[in-house]
């Protein structure tokens, strides 16, 4: 199993630390075309985004970015075909899936993890979108307009 690696650059400061991972904000870096500063992903970086509970705080959910271009990509089809083809039919072309939790008996190899908060604005494959919860807690890409 390839297991996600983040960059020093990438990392903001410290959230929380767990036996399994540690969790850093998502740094701003600076974009040379948009001239804005923004966490950056690309497709398959995973994301976590808090949740609060009454026993533990705050706690995270994990999130993978994805678009119809990447899938596309990944499967050796025509990545501007795809995403024109979900913008005619309109579907979404950018999203983020929920990642699954799983519990084993063996203790896995330290890493560290990204999370951003509700309604923060990112970059993703070159496009700036606000990160929102839906009604039933799962997180939606909202392209933001200029």
């Amino acid at each position: 199993m390839t297991r996600n690696v983040i960059a020093e650059y990438q990392k903001g400061e410290l959230i929380q630390s767990h036996p399994e991972f540690d969790i850093y904000a998502a740094k701003p870096t600076l974009n040379y075309d948009l001239k804005f500063s923004l966490p950056h992903f690309k497709a398959g970086d995973e994301v976590g985004l808090p949740f609060d509970t009454a026993k533990y705080g705050i706690l995270y959910h994990w999130f993978m970015f994805g678009s119809a271009a990447s899938f596309a990509l990944e499967n050796y089809g025509d990545p501007i075909a795809s995403y024109q083809k979900e913008l005619e039919r309109g579907h979404k072309t950018h999203w983020l899936i929920t990642l699954p939790t799983t519990i084993s008996n063996r203790a896995p190899e330290k890493i560290d993890k990204l999370a951003c908060k509700w309604s923060e604005k990112v970059l993703f494959e070159g496009r700036c979108f606000t990160i929102e919860k839906t009604f039933n807690g799962n997180a939606n890409l909202v392209p933001v307009r200029k």
